[in-house]
């Protein structure tokens, strides 16, 4: 099995073959890992501000969330920063939440037969979730710019969560000498690999050696961020702190879809379907 990174969405190849992590780490994957853990029974995600106040209007009594260059647009009742919801109680509560690149990353990835939400938060939980399935794994980076450009905390999130991974599974950095990457993905068959065990694409490695080369200071690594220095020009720097947390949460959100919406809802009690209603 396969271990990569995708520094963007769009550059993720066969969704389809792959569990997907899905890395906002500033801010909306740990955003919703703060929803669920405050009671939120799912979180509907909209595809645009206008669509998310459409998708409020016509369920009564859900709350409209999200952020537009990073803060509350009009008429939305919350933004998106984890410490404001870390004091809410939202039990039972049905969210609709729109951001500029995290909600759109879960969407892009929408076909991967398990679509999980990561983040710093919930590191641990998340990975040993991904792991349980038994397929290739894909760390997707919901980069800035709405999904056009790197960003750094996505990728060192994506290092710390591929460090995790390499501590549990029995790896090879190497991949067979007659079978490149591309091929890997086009056979799909662990067994075309020659011997067991996972391989960690050059992807997953870059993102290792970018976590490694700040040492630990998850703080600047955040701070040299686009979104991060968005954040901090909005007077929204202490995010970064709460976002900087690790292992402060054992919940796992995952993405459903009842045909008509996408919905984000807590592993553990997912149960193979979305939430009625």
């Amino acid at each position: 099995m396969i271990l990569e990174v995708a520094y963007l969405p769009e550059t993720l190849r066969n969704p389809g073959q792959k569990t997907c992590i899905v890395i906002d780490v500033v801010r909306a994957s740990s955003t919703m890992v703060v929803m669920l853990d405050q009671g939120a029974r799912s979180i509907i995600l909209a595809d645009s501000i206008a669509g998310a106040r459409q998708a409020a209007a016509s369920r009564p009594g859900t709350i409209l969330c999200g952020e537009s260059g990073g803060v509350a647009p009009p008429g939305f009742r919350y933004g998106n920063s984890p410490r404001e919801y870390a004091s809410l109680d939202l039990s039972g509560q049905e969210l609709v939440f729109c951001t500029s690149n995290g909600t759109r990353a879960l969407r892009v990835v929408q076909e991967s037969p398990a679509v999980l939400v990561g983040s710093l938060l919930n590191a641990t939980a998340v990975v040993e979730k991904a792991l349980s399935y038994g397929r290739d794994v894909a760390l997707v980076c919901s980069g800035r710019a709405l999904g056009t450009s790197f960003g750094v905390d996505d990728a060192y999130c994506a290092g710390y969560l591929t460090d995790l991974i390499m501590r549990q599974v029995d790896l090879s950095t190497e991949p067979p000498p007659d079978l490149d990457f591309a091929q890997l993905i086009s056979t799909g068959k662990p067994s075309a690999l020659g011997r067991p065990g996972w391989f960690v694409d050059e992807s997953a490695i870059a993102a290792l050696r970018l976590l490694h080369s700040y040492g630990g200071d998850t703080l600047a690594a955040f701070g040299e961020s686009g979104n991060g220095r968005g954040l901090i020009q909005l007077g929204l720097g202490e995010d970064l702190a709460f976002c900087a947390q690790v292992d402060v949460s054992d919940t796992v959100p995952i993405l459903q879809s009842d045909g008509q919406l996408l919905r984000v809802v807590s592993a553990a009690l997912a149960m193979g379907r979305p939430p009625e209603g």
